[in-house]
């Protein structure tokens, strides 16, 4: 994968030789890429407009959500500032919520060790 100092440089327009990506299409390109490594269900949407209605007025600036009925992790790239921010909110759903999830939930065997789980395997990764 590419650094981020050559991305932000192929988007500011100083890189030379490749076309110029928009922000959005390397954020989705991103969320696409992480979700495929920590084996995450992921919905892209551009806009909170996109999701179901819910009370008050947070979701106008959601970032990203999880679903625990369906175990699907939802972006809003719309309301994302850079790559790191996409990022960010990418690992704490899949990682956070979702390794929660999954490992907290009374169906889950309490013999079944945490290297089962995708999300818990990435999230202990990245704590040491």
């Amino acid at each position: 994968p590419e650094d981020i100092a050559r991305i932000n440089a192929k988007m500011s327009g100083k890189w030379v030789g490749e076309p110029k990506e928009t922000l959005a299409q390397a954020m989705v390109r991103r969320v696409k890429e992480l979700a495929a490594k920590l084996g995450a269900k992921v919905r892209i949407v551009t806009s909170a407009d996109e999701l179901p209605k819910t009370p008050g007025s947070r979701q106008r600036r959601m970032k990203g959500m999880y679903d625990t009925r369906t175990g699907e992790v939802t972006i809003v790239i719309g309301n994302h500032e850079n790559l790191a921010d996409v990022e960010n909110t990418v690992l704490h759903e899949a990682v956070g919520h979702r390794a929660f999830a999954c490992c907290l939930t009374p169906r889950r065997s309490s013999t079944t060790p945490w290297t089962s789980c995708t999300a818990c395997r990435a999230g202990k990764s990245r704590s040491g």
